[in-house]
């Protein structure tokens, strides 16, 4: 399923600002584009979205989600010292 950004937004429960905000954070990657110009976005975007939103939820800040994006992304440099940071941040997820 593709979708513009109205639609993509009111999938994943945000407005079309964060969407746009997430594509300058690189949390979400540069979508592909119509021919003219529009913005268009994959139902594995609305997954991604979702996972910001979950992770958020426990307490994750927008720059340690694009840390842990990394594997799903990955990114080596992203991924350094992941099991690190997966410990000091494991409680967390406990405490949630």
């Amino acid at each position: 399923m593709i979708y513009r950004i109205s639609e993509f937004a009111d999938k994943c429960g945000v407005n079309k600002e964060t969407i746009r905000y997430y594509e300058r954070k690189n949390l979400l990657q540069e979508p592909h584009r119509t021919e003219a110009g529009y913005r268009i976005y994959s139902y594995d975007d609305v997954k991604r979205v979702g996972f910001i939103k979950r992770i958020q939820e426990l307490g994750f800040s927008l720059s340690e989600i694009y840390k842990l994006l990394g594997v799903v992304d990955k990114d080596e440099v992203r991924c350094q010292d992941m099991f690190e940071f997966v410990s000091k941040n494991k409680r967390k997820c406990k405490n949630k």
